[in-house]
C-alpha cells in the first residue's frame, strides 16, 4: 500500500497521481463500497492544500449525473482526503488514443454540455476543461471531473498569483492566459470547443513545439475551420466550432446551445433520403457514366449492371469495402452505389472514407434492413439517397435521375 488509510479505507489499488496528489482506489466498510481516494501529499505547500479543501468545497455544493460526485472530505492524522465516485470507465483522453465516431462523439459532447452548463448556472467556472477531465462511468456516461481550479464567477479566489496562468495551454483560452482572474463561462466553452476539435479531429486547434508557442497561437491565430480538416462533418458543426474558438468570449456560446446543436446532428429533424418515384421521369444523363457498384450481392449485380450497362454506362464493381477505397484511388467514378452491409467495413465507413479523402460524387445507400435505422448513418456519411433491396428497376431508374439531377 503507498501509504496509510484511515481504518474504514480498505486499499485496493492506485488509480494514478494527478497534480493534486495520489488517486487510489479503496473499499469504504462503512457504507460497503469502492471508492476513489484523493490523498494529498504529506509535504506540499498551504496553497496546494487549500486547492485540494477548494475542490472539495466546490464538489460539495455539486449534485449532477455529469458532475463528479463528492462522498465525503475529511482530515485523518493530519492528511487531507476526499472520497469521491469511483469512475472506471476511462477517460475522454484514453478514448482519443483509438477510434470514436461521430454519433459517439457528439453523445459524449452533449453529456458534457449538460454538467458545464449546470456547473455554469451555480456561478462557477471550472478553469480546466480537458480530455483528460472528462471521466466515465462503467455504463459510458461522461462526467466532468477535477475541479480543483473550480472559482466562482466574479469572485477573487486568492489561489492563482498574477503572472500565473492555471489551466492546461492546448485547451485553455485567451483571456485565461492573458488573466486568470477574468475568466467567465466563455473561458469553458472555449476549451471545450478545444476538446471537441481535439477529438473530431485528433489534433490540437492550435498545436506548437512548446507551451510558450501553444499560448500564442492561442492568443494571435485566427482559429481553424473544422471541415478544412474533416470536409465530411456537418456544416452546423463547423459553425458552432467557429463560435466556440472566438477570441471573442461574448460572441462564444453557452453549453446549452452548443448541446442543441449536437442534439440536431445526433438526431436530425425529418430528412427523407428517399427520393419520389411516381412523376419522376427514368432518363439518365446522356453516358458514359462512370459507375461504381460496391456489393457482394450477385443479384444486385446483374440488376444494376443490366439496367445501367443496358443504357451505356460503364459499371465496375466491388465486392467489398477495401476494394471499393482501391478503385477510388485509381479512377474518378460519376456515382457510386453502395451496399449498407458491404463485407469488410460498413457501407456508412465506406462512404464516410470516400467523403474524408475528398470524393464528391453522389454516393447512393443500398440496404436489405430497416430503412429507419439506416437513415442516421447514411446521412452521417454524406450519403445522397437510399433504396432498399431487392432493387426495382423503375425505382432505381427513377432514384438515378433526380439525384443526377437528370
Amino acid at each position: 500500500m503507498p501509504q496509510e488509510l484511515p481504518p474504514f479505507l480498505t486499499y485496493l489499488s492506485v488509480l494514478g497521481h494527478g497534480g493534486m496528489g495520489a488517486v487510489l482506489k479503496a473499499f469504504d466498510t462503512r457504507w460497503g463500497l469502492e471508492v476513489a481516494v484523493k490523498v494529498l501529499p504529506v509535504a506540499c505547500d498551504p496553497e496546494f492544500a487549500q486547492r485540494q479543501r477548494h475542490e472539495a468545497e466546490a464538489l460539495a455544493a455539486l449534485s449532477h449525473p455529469n458532475v463528479v460526485s463528492l462522498i465525503e472530505s475529511f482530515e485523518w492524522e493530519g492528511q487531507h482526503f476526499l472520497l469521491i465516485e469511483l469512475l472506471e470507465g476511462g477517460d475522454l483522453a484514453e478514448l482519443l488514443q483509438g477510434t470514436l465516431s461521430l454519433s459517439r462523439i457528439l453523445e459524449i459532447f452533449a453529456q458534457v454540455c449538460l454538467g458545464l452548463q449546470y456547473i455554469h448556472d451555480q456561478g462557477l467556472v471550472h478553469r480546466d476543461i480537458k480530455p483528460g477531465n472528462i471521466l466515465f462511468s462503467q455504463d459510458g456516461v461522461a462526467k466532468i471531473a477535477d475541479l480543483g481550479l473550480v472559482r466562482r464567477q466574479g469572485q477573487q479566489s486568492g489561489l492563482t498569483e498574477p503572472g500565473v496562468m492555471m489551466g492546461t495551454a492546448a485547451y485553455v483560452s485567451p483571456e485565461q492566459i492573458r488573466s486568470t482572474r477574468e475568466v467567465g463561462p466563455p473561458g469553458d466553452l472555449y476549451s471545450l470547443g478545444c476538446t471537441l476539435f481535439h477529438a473530431l479531429t485528433g489534433q490540437w486547434p492550435f498545436p506548437g513545439k512548446n507551451e510558450f508557442e501553444i499560448m500564442q497561437a492561442h492568443l494571435a491565430q485566427p482559429p481553424p475551420r473544422l471541415r478544412d480538416l474533416r470536409p465530411n462533418l456537418p456544416r452546423e458543426l463547423d459553425a458552432v466550432m467557429a463560435r466556440l474558438l472566438d477570441k471573442t468570449p461574448d460572441l462564444r456560446p453557452p453549453a446549452s446551445q452548443v448541446r442543441e446543436v449536437l442534439l440536431r446532428i445526433l438526431d436530425p429533424p425529418a430528412v427523407d433520403l428517399t427520393l419520389p418515384t411516381a412523376s419522376t421521369p427514368e432518363q439518365l444523363p446522356a453516358g458514359p457514366l462512370q459507375v461504381l457498384l460496391v456489393d457482394a450481392d450477385p443479384a444486385t449485380q446483374a440488376l444494376v449492371n443490366g439496367v445501367l450497362a443496358g443504357r451505356g454506362h460503364d459499371v465496375i464493381i466491388a465486392s467489398d469495402g477495401a476494394t471499393a477505397i482501391d478503385m477510388c484511388a485509381l479512377m474518378d467514378f460519376d456515382l457510386m452505389l453502395i451496399d449498407l452491409e458491404v463485407p469488410g467495413m460498413s457501407g456508412a465507413e465506406v462512404a464516410s472514407l470516400l467523403r474524408a479523402q475528398g470524393h464528391r460524387a453522389p454516393i447512393m445507400a443500398l440496404t436489405a434492413g430497416k430503412r429507419e435505422a439506416a437513415l442516421r448513418p447514411c446521412l452521417k456519411a454524406g450519403m445522397n439517397a437510399l433504396l432498399s433491396k431487392p432493387l426495382q428497376e423503375p425505382e432505381l431508374l427513377s432514384t438515378l435521375a433526380q439525384v443526377l439531377g437528370a
